[in-house]
């Protein structure tokens, strides 16, 4: 099928007709946004750019490594924000991923209300009541490239109506998940650990009425 596209190559020849091959941290292209600069309005300064490169590997026989990295201006200069390497692997923060997300922070000063922050939440527009689902965290697997299923999920619910009288009015429970070994009950219709807005934990029940309520059929 045809459709439109965009198109960056990259030659390292020096004569035309003879390309050579590119090396590692050679720039295959780079997209720049710009603005006119406040104090200059002839010049146009770099808001922001996307660019992919070799990476650390030369090309070879088969294939041209590449590498994608996004960039914003803070003001003072152009940082390095995200990085895609050639195995997937995703960083933000970091420009060398070693898993599959490495999240960094890289403008903290080394206090208490720093380091990295990943944030789950929900805005419906409507006020937050009882039972709400806040987030979930879930990990799964697939024994093929389309058949994905869930082990176990993390989740967060609001456990009673959230009002606006002052910030820390946010009650909330932490529910834990796993699924059994059973084809006849789904495992993770109830959560198996339980941590509510009291600080209670829960387990095998999930109403703890103590700092640790342990249900039934535990030894």
């Amino acid at each position: 099928s045809h459709h439109p596209f965009l198109n960056f190559q990259k030659s390292k020849g020096t004569t035309i007709g003879t390309p050579a091959d590119t090396v590692a941290a050679d720039i295959h292209g780079i997209i720049y946004f710009q603005g006119v600069n406040k104090a200059d309005p002839d010049e146009f300064d770099t808001s922001a750019s996307i660019r992919v490169d070799g990476g650390t590997d030369d090309a070879d026989a088969d294939a041209v490594p590449g590498r994608m990295s996004f960039w914003t201006s803070d003001l003072a200069s152009n940082q390095q924000r995200m990085t895609i390497l050639k195995d997937g692997k995703v960083g933000i923060g970091i420009v060398a991923p070693t898993v599959d997300l490495q999240v960094m922070d890289t403008t903290g000063t080394g206090s208490a209300s720093t380091g990295a922050h990943l944030a789950l939440g929900m805005d419906d527009g409507a006020a937050i009541a009882s039972s709400h689902r806040l987030g979930i965290l879930s990990f799964a697997a697939s024994e093929n490239s389309t058949d994905i299923k869930t082990g176990a999920f993390i989740a967060a619910y609001a456990s009673a109506l959230w009002t606006d009288t002052n910030a820390y009015d946010n009650p909330t429970d932490l529910s834990f998940y796993t699924q059994n070994d059973t084809s006849d009950n789904d495992g993770l219709a109830t959560p198996n650990m339980v941590i509510n807005y009291l600080g209670n934990v829960g387990i095998g029940t999930t109403s703890p009425g103590e700092k640790l309520q342990v249900g039934k059929g535990v030894s």
